[in-house]
């Protein structure tokens, strides 16, 4: 692959890794009951407390992932120099 085309292709596999992550982080705090937890007496400060939280989890999710898939590439580079 030249070097644009290997750009676009880390790009769009960030861009799914990311989204991945935040639904899945979305999904595992759908089943807490933060609302319980903190006794808020409305719902919608509880979602959008939710929606950030599944944000940052699923950010440092996939930041680990990538950073992950990235050290993984580089570990030839070690072994033959």
């Amino acid at each position: 692959m030249n070097g644009a085309a290997s750009i676009g292709f880390q790009s769009l596999l960030s861009i799914f890794i990311s989204l991945f992550c935040i639904v899945l982080a979305w999904r595992l705090l759908l089943n807490v009951r933060i609302e319980a937890i903190l006794r808020v007496k409305q719902a919608y400060h509880v979602k959008w407390m939710m929606i950030f939280l599944s944000v940052i989890l699923g950010h440092l999710l996939a930041r680990f992932i990538l950073d992950y898939l990235t050290w993984s590439r580089w570990l030839p580079s070690l072994i033959s120099s």
